[in-house]
């Protein structure tokens, strides 16, 4: 049971990531502000368990979702409703527990949970913002 909640929970974030980021028109203005346009130019989209990031055609990260611990936002707590920016020059984007991102100089960054080392980087400390693993 605990497997379908947690299945359903992350179909519905990527319905309403879909929802925001599809119809024309309908931008919020703070997301406006920030850059991402309408309509976005998404190159890809990772969803986690109650997040949603969104990498465009010219290498910015957005994010938006339950920012867990500030993981979106660098450590600012608090649901975040409409994207804002991460990072510039990201070429992939993984999404878990933890985020992975391979810029497009090839180093590969990491942010999240880490309880367990996944980030990489040698310790088990939570990182709420972008560090350069390789």
């Amino acid at each position: 049971m605990k497997t379908a909640i947690k299945i359903s929970k992350k179909l519905v974030t990527f319905l309403l990531s879909l929802a925001l980021i599809a119809p024309a028109g309908l931008l919020p203005a703070a997301a406006a502000e920030q850059g991402w346009e309408d309509p976005p130019g998404i190159k890809q989209i990772a969803a986690g368990d109650a997040h949603t990031l969104a990498l465009k055609a010219d290498g910015s990260l957005w994010a938006w979702g339950e920012n867990y611990n500030g993981i979106l936002s660098g450590g600012t707590t608090g649901e975040i409703h409409t994207p804002v920016k991460i990072m510039d020059s990201a070429a992939s984007v993984f999404v878990g527990a933890c985020i992975m991102v391979i810029k497009t100089d090839g180093s590969l960054w990491a942010w999240g949970d880490n309880d367990y080392g996944q980030l990489g980087d040698g310790t088990t400390i939570d990182r709420f913002t972008p560090a350069r693993i390789r």
